[in-house]
Parts: C-alpha cells; sequence; structure tokens
C-alpha cells in the first residue's frame, strides 16, 4: 500500500507499506537502476529513491517476493522538460551569381534543441541537401542557376532566425548599333562622335581598324547606351 507512485522529473523519495502475517519473510527489489531501494532487506515500509530524469517519460516496478508469491508497486516518472533552445545562423546571409553553386550555414543552439531548416512555399530553385538535425550542425544546400535576367532571394528558416540567400540575374543578350553608322570629313579633319546602342548592363569597348593612326579615340569603352567621340 499504495501499489503505485507517481514523480516529477526532479525525482524524490518514496515509500510503500508491506501488509502481511507475522513470521511471514519477503525481500523487494527493483527492475530499474534509477529507482533505488533506500530500506533494509524484509523491512516494511519499503523506502526507495527515484532519481532525476533528464530524457522521456519512464516507468519501474519494485516487487516484494515472499512465501512463493509476489506483489509489484509500480513508478512512473514524468519526461524531462524540454529545453529553452534559442537559435543563431552564422552567416546570416550569403550571395550567389547567376550560375548558382553550394551554400552553407552554421546553426548554433543548446545540447537536445531539435530542430529543421525550412524553405517558403513553391521555391523550387533552392534545395537543402542536410536541413534537420540536434544541438549545433551545419545546413547544406545547392542553388540552381538563374536564367532569368532579374534577380531572386529568398530564406532558409531555422526556428526563429532565417538565413537570406540572393542570386544575380543571368546577362542580358546584348546586341549593339551605331547611330550614325558613318561620318564624312574634309581633308581639314574635325571631330566626330556617334552612339552605341544596345541594353543596360551590356559592356563595350572601342577599336579602329586597320593601321588607321589618323584617327584618335576620345572614348575607349563604356556600359549601355553610351557616346563615342574621336577627331
Amino acid at each position: 500500500q499504495p501499489g503505485s507512485q507517481d514523480f516529477p522529473a526532479a525525482g524524490g523519495p518514496g515509500q510503500f507499506t508491506v501488509t502481511t502475517q507475522a513470521g511471514c519473510t519477503w525481500s523487494a527489489s527493483s527492475n530499474q537502476g534509477w529507482a533505488t531501494i533506500t530500506s533494509s532487506g524484509g523491512s516494511s515500509p519499503v523506502t526507495y529513491s527515484v532519481q532525476a530524469n533528464t530524457g522521456a517519460a519512464r516507468q519501474a516496478t519494485i516487487t516484494v517476493s515472499g512465501g512463493g508469491s509476489s506483489q509489484t508497486h509500480s513508478v512512473t516518472q514524468q519526461a524531462a522538460p524540454a529545453p529553452t533552445c534559442t537559435y543563431t545562423l552564422q552567416p546570416g546571409s550569403q550571395d550567389f551569381p547567376a550560375a548558382g553553386g553550394t551554400g552553407q550555414f552554421n546553426v548554433n543552439t543548446q545540447p537536445n534543441c531539435n530542430w529543421s531548416a525550412q524553405l517558403p512555399p513553391n521555391t523550387s530553385w533552392v534545395n537543402i541537401s542536410s536541413g534537420s538535425g540536434s544541438g549545433s550542425q551545419q545546413v547544406v544546400y545547392s542553388v540552381q542557376s538563374n536564367s532569368s535576367t532579374s534577380a531572386r532571394s529568398t530564406s532558409i528558416s531555422v526556428g526563429n532566425q532565417s538565413h537570406s540567400i540572393s542570386q544575380a540575374g543571368a546577362a542580358p543578350a546584348c546586341t549593339y548599333s551605331l547611330q550614325p553608322g558613318s561620318q564624312q570629313f574634309s581633308a581639314a579633319g574635325g571631330n566626330g562622335n556617334f552612339t552605341v546602342v544596345t541594353q543596360s548592363g551590356c559592356g563595350w569597348s572601342v577599336s579602329v581598324s586597320g593601321n588607321a593612326n589618323w584617327i584618335t579615340l576620345g572614348t575607349q569603352s563604356g556600359s549601355g547606351q553610351g557616346p563615342v567621340s574621336y577627331t
């Protein structure tokens, strides 16, 4: 009496009374090392000690045997409280070229804190290859190539923290035209100019064909639409 007792995760002392006839001997034994009998054998009440629990809920049985029969006293103990988990991600962001590549960051948190890395829905251009764990570990992911000329971005979240991913757009398909396409000069020479017409971000350089050392360039290179001057 009683036939069972419940304990918090912190553990503590417990006891029960063995009732039997005078002269009847008995002994008590525990089937778990964390529930230890502390009274001397064959004395009532039976006292025992339950150790602190650092894991899941558990159960033990203390068996009293004597005279060819036995009775049991059940011991149940609550699970350890969930740890207080905080997270930091290092680095907090990473930039990628249009060609894509592989990225990684460290998840720093307390031992026994379980986590999983999550992407926003419909983010198909980032693939997480190593994205869950317990305690401090690393997340590894890959970024696919970007065929669009527009940059894009997303983030991977762990706990209440996020790792930002930015990717540049593909280089534009560049076409060029020169306006005007020709210019006439008198024998006295003079200054000329024309405009290079192309898409934004498209680079270009200027050169004179042949051995025309009688033409001096005032503009050597540029990007996007821009003027070229020469003498």
